[in-house]
């Protein structure tokens, strides 16, 4: 499995997610879509929320927001639910009706792996 979440290897063309958020409405929108996926996941600070790394996939640009979540003293692990298309509340809607989002959890890593795939065309 690929770090795409997927068995399928697709041609990357990687950029930092610093661009997407520039094209999607500026470094302010992207800091609040952060502070929302902050709030949904309910964590104090992003430090286990990578930035993200943007790639084409078959014709449609993603950007994907890792999350690790930590195993709890008894050993289980805690998935947090979070509402997807609230992260781009604060991107234009211009944009984010071209917005979808999905869930990948990676069971193969020892600290599995909250992926938000943020698919859109450019």
């Amino acid at each position: 499995m690929n770090e795409s979440g997927t068995t399928r290897e697709p041609i990357y063309e990687r950029e930092p997610a610093s661009s997407w958020v520039t094209r999607v409405g500026g470094t302010v929108a992207g800091a609040e879509a952060m502070a929302t996926a902050r709030e949904r996941l309910g964590v104090d600070s992003v430090e286990n929320v990578s930035p993200g790394m943007g790639y084409n996939d078959g014709g449609e640009r993603r950007v994907m927001l890792g999350y690790e979540v930590w195993p709890n003293r008894s050993g289980e692990t805690r998935t947090p639910a979070v509402e997807f298309e609230a992260l781009v509340s604060a991107v234009p809607r211009t944009v984010t009706a071209n917005f979808q989002f999905e869930a990948a959890t990676l069971s193969g890593t020892f600290h599995p792996v909250v992926e938000f795939r943020q698919i859109y065309r450019s």
